[in-house]
């Protein structure tokens, strides 16, 4: 529940305050941030993939409810990032019993560069990078084979090849102190 706490409540409501905001004032842009994992199913991380999903649908519905209220003045984008090198990977909830990380992580500049674009030139949603484009236009053309090679090898790069670990709830529950920065162990 943390997680959706967070990823969801906080969004509705940052999303809802900041077009009070924009409506009062007639023009402006919002932009949110998902994950292709919420246009993606991701095994493994059901309850970040269902928040992802949700921010995801949150967008589109504003962007009828925008349409609808004649506010052409006020633009909103969703950027869907592939899963980014930061720190939350040293500290993440892990219940496989193994260490939660994705040898093919991206760096968090490629999604600031995404977040300063809709600024500049809002697109409605905006996939970042190559792993993510391909995966939202593999999932489009062939949804079921898709899900299947995505859930092997979700099993293999996050599971198998991972070293073990205890279950643990990592910083879920209340903050760790380590790893507070932007970039992660790769960038």
């Amino acid at each position: 529940m943390r997680l959706l706490d967070t990823n969801v409540k906080g969004v509705v409501i940052g999303s809802h305050l900041a077009l009070q905001r924009l409506r009062r004032q007639g023009y402006g842009r919002l932009v949110n941030v998902a994950s292709v994992d919420g246009a993606i199913p991701h095994a493994y991380q059901a309850s970040y993939s269902a928040s992802k999903a949700a921010v995801l649908s949150l967008g589109r519905v504003l962007q009828q409810e925008l349409r609808r209220g004649r506010q052409p003045n006020i633009q909103l984008s969703t950027v869907l990032p592939w899963a980014l090198d930061t720190p939350i990977w040293g500290h993440a909830a892990t219940y496989t019993g193994h260490r939660a990380d994705l040898p093919t992580k991206d760096s968090p500049d490629k999604a600031v560069q995404a977040i300063v674009g809709a600024l500049l030139q809002p697109e409605q949603e905006i996939t970042v990078g190559y792993k993510a484009t391909l995966a939202s236009w593999a999932h489009r053309l062939a949804p079921e084979p898709t899900e299947r090679f995505t859930a092997a090898a979700v099993q293999r790069a996050e599971i198998d090849w991972n070293p073990r670990k205890a279950a643990s709830s990592g910083n879920l529950q209340r903050p760790d102190p380590a790893g507070q920065g932007v970039r992660g162990a790769n960038v």
